[in-house]
């Protein structure tokens, strides 16, 4: 019997993020963020794609990216308990730019605390 597209779309996010989990044991952080990505694609509010798309361009030093991707998802799901703890202990130490995402991620997370 085929899936309906949500079921389909869940299947398939948790395909990739498993992918990506595994590309990121390996070390090959790379393919792990186009795993994680695609996975968000499939399903932009599942939060465990996202911060593994989050922490393997972290890793890669694309940090303004991961910063994008935290507001990404962050503003579609202003209560993302991930991201929360996150920034609970605290940042500093980032450009200017990236601060200011950074306050403005954070300032959405306790608007939903």
């Amino acid at each position: 019997t085929a899936l309906d597209p949500v079921e389909e779309a869940t299947l398939l996010a948790h395909t990739w993020s498993k992918i990506g989990y595994i590309h990121d044991e390996r070390g090959d952080l790379e393919a792990a963020a186009l795993a994680f990505r695609r996975a968000t694609a499939a399903a932009p509010r599942f939060e465990l794609a996202s911060m593994g798309l989050y922490l393997a361009l972290w890793h890669l030093d694309r940090k303004q990216e991961a910063l994008r991707e935290m507001e990404r998802y962050v503003a579609a799901k202003p209560n993302s308990a991930g991201y929360r703890e996150l920034l609970e202990g605290g940042y500093s130490g980032f450009a200017a730019e990236q601060q200011l995402l950074l306050d403005r991620v954070h300032q959405r997370l306790l608007r939903f605390n």
